[in-house]
C-alpha cells in the first residue's frame, strides 16, 4: 500500500490515536512499538491495539482531543524519541519506494521545525544530527529521482 493509502487508512480506523496526518507519521517511523515492519520498499503491517474504532470523531471530541494533549505534552503533538537503532526513520531498506522517502524527508522537517530545546534531551539523536541526516536523505531522494 502507498503512503497516502496507508496514512488515510490509519486515521479512519485509529481516529482517537491519529487526529492527523503527523500523528501517522509519527507512528510509521518515529515510535519503538511501530506494528509496520519494511517489506519491498514499504511500511506494512496492522496496529495491535485497544484503541480501535471506526466511528470518526465529532468536532468536539477532537477539541476535547487537543486540549488533553496541549495540557499534557504543553502542544497539540508529541514528538516520540527517536533512536537510530528501532526507528523505521533511520532504518529505511535501499529499495524504498519514491512516496515512502518523501514521507521520511516531511516527517523529518516537521521534527526539525517543531522541536524544542527540551526534546533533543530524551532523543538518541541530537537536533545537530537530524538537521545533517536529513540533508543527506534529501539529497540521496534527489539521486533516486535522476
Amino acid at each position: 500500500m502507498n503512503l497516502e493509502d496507508t496514512i488515510r487508512a490509519c486515521m479512519k480506523k485509529y481516529p482517537r490515536l491519529f487526529l492527523d496526518r503527523w500523528e501517522v507519521l509519527n507512528y510509521l517511523f518515529c515510535t519503538l512499538h511501530c506494528d509496520h515492519k519494511w517489506k519491498d520498499g514499504e511500511l506494512v503491517g496492522t496496529i495491535d491495539t485497544i484503541y480501535k474504532q471506526d466511528t470518526p470523531l465529532f468536532a468536539e471530541q477532537i477539541i476535547e482531543l487537543i486540549k488533553f494533549r496541549e495540557k499534557l505534552w504543553g502542544q497539540a503533538f508529541y514528538i516520540y524519541p527517536l533512536g537510530k537503532k528501532y526507528s523505521n526513520l533511520f532504518n529505511f531498506p535501499k529499495n524504498i519506494k519514491t512516496d515512502w522517502l518523501k514521507g521520511i524527508i516531511e516527517t523529518i522537517k516537521f521534527i526539525l521545525l517543531n522541536m524544542n530545546e527540551n526534546d533533543d534531551v530524551y532523543m538518541e539523536v541530537s537536533k545537530g544530527e537530524l538537521e545533517e541526516y536529513y540533508l543527506d536523505t534529501l539529497n540521496n531522494y534527489n539521486k533516486f529521482l535522476n
